[in-house]
């Protein structure tokens, strides 16, 4: 497991079925994000549902996601 959690080095989220609690600690020190999926899906589709997101307005664990990546505090949006 160490070596797969250790694989995630550089990645700002994780796509997962599940993970155990301990594996969530890991990655979580990692700075990655995971996201839970409920079931098997392309990988194209999960990049195109990604690339839709971040064009528009980004839900909240992404932005989550990318500031504890970045380290900077979590910007709240305000909608128009």
């Amino acid at each position: 497991m160490l070596d797969r959690v250790a694989s995630l080095e550089g990645c700002g989220i994780l796509f997962t079925l599940g993970l155990s609690d301990l594996a969530a600690v890991r990655v979580h020190d990692l700075k990655v994000f995971p996201v839970k999926s409920e079931r098997i899906r392309p990988i194209d589709d999960v990049i195109a549902q990604v690339q839709a997101m971040m064009s528009g307005s980004q839900p909240l664990w992404m932005r989550r996601a990318i500031s504890r990546r970045n380290g900077a505090p979590l910007q709240e949006q305000t909608a128009y």
